[in-house]
């Protein structure tokens, strides 16, 4: 039985191989947004991804129901992608090869992800400065992401690069609680 890493291995290569011909013919990040978009149908039907596991169901009708849903959707490459992995029996993790995909492109274009939680949405001005901020911090462009947490109470809490920067009145509060408590 293969372990877990060796598993993993398997399907960032697989991304690896279709980032890889993406950048040869300069469409890493249309094969992105296609990825996106065939990572949502997924999510929003996930009884398809159970079709395309199932080993009651030929490959050949499986293909077929690939053509259907995704041809003239998504390119050439990235149909083909879906099929190779069909026929591996590798669909099942669809999801961790999109995901290594997205790492290997924010990669390429020095690109990282900030996910931000904030008790109240932020206006376009701090977004702004929020953006450039953590661009001169991590020397890369930034993407956003931005969620509501009403339990923080007031601030933010950033996650940018596996460090996280809790700048939210809730720590501040336990901080003054455990210098209090000393």
């Amino acid at each position: 039985m293969k372990s877990v890493k060796a598993m993993n291995e398997v399907y960032t290569e697989y991304a690896q191989a279709l980032f890889s011909l993406g950048t040869e013919q300069g469409n890493e990040r249309l094969y992105s947004e296609e990825l996106a978009v065939i990572g949502t149908a997924f999510k929003e039907n996930p009884e398809y991804k159970e079709l395309l596991c199932s080993p009651a169901i030929g490959n050949d009708e499986k293909l077929k129901c690939i053509d259907e849903a995704f041809k003239g959707k998504v390119s050439l490459d990235v149909l083909n992608f879906l099929k190779l992995l069909t026929q591996k029996k590798r669909i099942s993790k669809i999801e961790s090869c999109i995901e290594e995909y997205g790492k290997l492109l924010n990669d390429y274009e020095r690109t990282t992800v900030a996910k931000v939680k904030s008790a109240v949405s932020l206006s376009e001005e701090e977004k702004q400065r929020l953006t450039e901020k953590i661009s001169r911090l991590t020397g890369k462009k930034v993407r956003l992401e931005l969620s509501i947490d009403e339990e923080l109470i007031g601030g933010i809490v950033i996650e940018v690069d596996g460090k996280i920067l809790d700048g939210s009145i809730k720590q501040k509060l336990r901080d003054i609680k455990e210098v209090m408590d000393r």
